[in-house]
């Protein structure tokens, strides 16, 4: 079977891009042929106030990878049909995540030919506003033979927005874990064991820093728990969405420069173990989520998660097993999970757990299940 996979590819950098890289890796590690189609450009910068784009880092292009057009150059999609159709694919498998990219992926998905065609859905309740968002992520699945879904809730979401698909081409999938970076570790790195006596007790948000993702709100509830655990350390890194002026005086107005370590900006692949090995529990404050691959990132370094009860993230983290929940939008709250997590919760055992769970959230399992709903 030759699978095209459509969507961002090396060098541009995230999860997204991640995720298809893996996907595509196992796939191909269970005799599949894998080909990448992806962009020549991928946002205008209007809609990407961060930094970069793109990554130096090319040790990512582990599958044949052709750039052959821009989501919001409709001039470049149809060389895009043309590349995909003389490879002949037998299964075109689109990453849809925002409604930006549905008129370039409903146009070139009617007019491939003689494949099957699947959608694997990152989000479909959007973060951000987006004009007619329901009507263009409909022209962009219509053609679909299967759309598969990366939770329950993202399913049952799906069905609510979108009751014309019909449930039987819905597929409740998963998202695996993100083990990519264990292989990219430096010399040197582990797991965390968090068994250093002469570290203080740390938190990590990791990750691209938008409204939604709640920093504000960890910010606060780290100022709550200082005041029990006053050894407390926060390191936060990511790059930021906008301007990160804004995280910087709030931490300055709670007297918490000293205890926060910040790095508003892209970490490499490389790096990425180094952040994971220094903490104790990861934080995820969100406000709104569908799921999220930063809770499969740390549990990929067994590092366990706290993280707000939203979306589908609750799926992905076994309360007082893999990790706690709390409220959204309610600092008092999660500083009471921080620490609780410090001052009762036994870590080894949740480390087991981790363990457990990852065992179950394979690239393998999703890659079979992917290629086995399109029967």
């Amino acid at each position: 079977m030759k699978i095209a996979l459509i969507g961002p590819t090396p060098p541009f950098r995230g999860g997204i891009v991640q995720f298809a890289l893996s996907l595509g890796a196992e796939m191909q590690r269970q005799g599949l042929e894998v080909r990448m189609f992806g962009f020549i450009r991928q946002y205008p910068s209007l809609l990407f106030p961060g930094g970069s784009q793109t990554t130096e880092d090319e040790s990512s292009f582990a599958l044949p990878v052709e750039r052959v057009f821009t989501p919001y150059q409709p001039w470049t999609w149809r060389l895009a049909v043309k590349r995909i159709n003389r490879w002949q694919a037998d299964l075109v498998i689109f990453s849809y995540w925002l409604p930006v990219m549905a008129p370039a992926f409903g146009w070139i998905s009617r007019r491939i030919k003689s494949a099957r065609i699947a959608y694997l859905v990152h989000n479909i309740e959007f973060h951000e506003k987006w004009l007619f968002a329901n009507r263009l992520s409909k022209y962009a699945l219509k053609p679909a033979q299967r759309v598969i879904l990366l939770s329950q809730s993202s399913f049952n979401a799906t069905h609510r927005i979108h009751s014309w698909i019909p449930l039987p081409q819905l597929v409740t999938g998963f998202h695996p874990v993100y083990d990519i970076y264990r292989q990219k570790m430096d010399p040197g790195d582990g797991v965390a064991t968090g068994q250093e006596t002469d570290r203080p007790p740390t938190l990590l948000f990791f990750g691209l820093i938008k409204p939604y993702k709640g920093l504000d709100v960890l910010i606060r509830a780290f100022a709550l728990a200082r005041q029990r655990l006053p050894r407390l350390h926060l390191i936060i890194a990511g790059d930021v969405y906008g301007e990160a002026g804004q995280y910087r005086r709030r931490l300055s107005e709670l007297g918490l420069d000293q205890a926060v370590e910040t790095h508003f900006e892209y970490i490499a692949d490389n790096a990425v173990s180094g952040y994971f090995r220094r903490a104790d529990v990861c934080v995820l404050p969100y406000r709104s989520a569908t799921q999220s691959g930063i809770v499969q990132l740390s549990y990929a370094f067994e590092v366990p998660v706290i993280a707000t009860r939203v979306g589908g993230i609750g799926e992905y983290v076994c309360e007082g097993e893999t990790g706690m929940l709390v409220p959204p939008e309610d600092p008092s709250a999660l500083a009471e999970a921080i620490c609780l997590f410090f001052t009762t919760c036994d870590k080894d055992q949740m480390r087991r757990g981790i363990r457990g769970f990852n065992a179950g959230h394979g690239w393998d399992k999703l890659a079979k299940l992917v290629v086995e709903s399109m029967g």
